[in-house]
């Protein structure tokens, strides 16, 4: 299509992995291709990469809800309730994930050989596109988005959802709280700022009152105002 610049496939997976005696929620996911990801691009962050056939690469920030490290291995529950072991290999950055601290989601990256071990079926079921021009015009980012859906349709594959949040033009998916936040910062700020002028002229004016006696000597003998 030639409103369309670039796409990638991706599968998607909830599983449980356990964390102790807790289970947490964690997003299993399989590149299209690792050596060349272009859209909400994954790097390698330490360790290995990519995953290796029935391991597991974690994204960074998994780290501050999960109690693992690189070397250690993890009990994961598909959905079928089946459980498997997988040893944690390396740790990666996905520049437009949300962060795990926010969402309290872990998430993962495996092959479809790793799928396939893990019971699940080796197809993708999103796809992810990118625009070839006006990207920052969102009447024209959704235009192209309808088109694409209509095309899938009419190939035989049903779109079930899409994304509206990550895909606003020009904006991070923190867009908005941390507007929200800076917003509220500036307020206390500025009133942090008023209330310590207060305090100034009060305590200037308190101290100078101590030395009225003083004061008036110094102006009998010829101290000016300054």
């Amino acid at each position: 299509m030639p409103e369309v610049a670039d796409v990638e496939a991706r599968h998607n997976v909830i599983v449980r992995v356990q964390d102790g005696d807790d289970w947490l929620s964690m997003e299993m996911t399989v590149l299209q291709d690792y050596d060349d990801s272009r859209i909400s691009v994954v790097r390698p962050e330490s360790g290995a990469w990519p995953p290796g056939r029935r391991d597991v690469l974690l994204e960074r920030s998994t780290l501050s809800i999960f109690d693992v490290a690189v070397g250690d291995t993890i009990n994961v529950e598909m959905n079928s309730g089946a459980q498997k072991r997988l040893p944690v290999t390396g740790l990666v950055h996905e520049f437009n994930y949300f962060s795990s601290y926010i969402s309290r989601y872990a998430h993962g990256f495996i092959t479809f050989d790793t799928l396939e071990w893990l019971g699940e079926p080796t197809v993708y079921n999103q796809l992810y596109v990118t625009v070839a021009q006006n990207a920052q015009d969102e009447d024209h980012l959704s235009s192209v988005r309808n088109a694409v859906i209509d095309k899938l349709g009419r190939c035989g594959y049903e779109v079930i959802g899409f994304d509206s949040f990550l895909t606003r033009p020009g904006k991070h998916w923190a867009y908005d709280f941390f507007s929200a936040l800076m917003l509220v910062l500036g307020a206390v700020g500025g009133l942090s700022l008023l209330l310590s002028g207060f305090l100034v002229v009060n305590t200037t004016m308190a101290l100078l009152a101590q030395e009225t006696r003083q004061i008036g000597v110094m102006k009998a003998i010829g101290a000016r105002r300054g």
